[in-house]
């Protein structure tokens, strides 16, 4: 709530408490709006990976859990990780989608071609975040694999703290 006031409020006070509330949604909210909320998704999610240790309903038990961007040698470009959950060498890597379309199969192929950027895990799960749901081609996929983990956002909100 307070980035939200401090990045999008504040600095449109005037333009709002003199009665262009309305466009400033339209031309301000409207266009961040979306990217403000996708990232704080993503630290929602970071929250339920902590509540879900806490219950010890994760494939992996993790010390530290965080995001991640760095160096992709093999590709020559930066790359990122909404994160990493990590313990010696098990990992659980989480990508977070904040869209209208269910989240699809290639969301999870991009976060497996990431997490072979680190070869010191060997012990590796995903988890995939997703505000529409999740296609059902990566629905059927899931279901026969131990390593992958669909949550919607109904889901991250159930686990009591």
């Amino acid at each position: 709530m307070f980035i939200f006031w401090y990045r999008f409020v504040l600095p449109e006070l005037s333009r709002i408490s003199t009665g262009f509330g309305g466009d400033v949604c339209d031309e301000v909210f409207a266009e961040h709006l979306s990217s403000h909320v996708g990232r704080a998704f993503e630290e929602c999610a970071i929250q339920y990976m902590w509540r879900a240790l806490k219950k010890k309903t994760l494939p992996v038990s993790f010390r530290r859990i965080g995001r991640w961007w760095g160096n992709n040698p093999a590709q020559r470009r930066e790359e990122e990780i909404d994160f990493i959950a990590y313990s010696g060498d098990k990992a659980v890597f989480g990508e977070c989608k904040w869209r209208s379309i269910p989240t699809g199969e290639d969301v999870l192929v991009e976060a497996m071609r990431k997490a072979k950027l680190f070869s010191s895990f060997t012990d590796v799960h995903y988890m995939l975040f997703s505000k529409s749901g999740f296609s059902e081609p990566l629905e059927r996929r899931a279901a026969h694999s131990e390593s992958i983990t669909l949550v919607g956002i109904e889901e991250m909100f159930l686990i009591s703290r």
